[in-house]
């Protein structure tokens, strides 16, 4: 993998070809190889799989504020489960 791209394809069921996704990406390799095409279906999954994309290639933490919620509930959640096993 060598880059994460964002609008890459149309909506899924779409009729027009034309129309690009804003919640689609593809995992590149190299600048016209695509190895993987997704489309999300709204766009906190998309923040939750494009960070944990970034994340597992290395490229820092999570960047937008969908995962940084969701990853605060999970583990508020999974402190609260601990608390009450004790």
């Amino acid at each position: 993998m060598t880059d994460l791209r964002l609008q890459t394809g149309c909506p899924v069921n779409t009729r027009s070809p034309n129309l690009i996704s804003k919640l689609s990406f593809s995992i590149m390799s190299g600048p016209e190889l695509s190895l993987l095409d997704l489309d999300a279906v709204h766009a906190a999954q998309l923040a939750e799989w494009t960070d944990g994309i970034r994340v597992l290639h290395g490229e820092g933490g999570m960047v937008s504020k969908e995962t940084g919620s969701y990853v605060h509930v999970s583990l508020l959640h999974t402190s609260a489960r601990l608390e009450a096993d004790s």
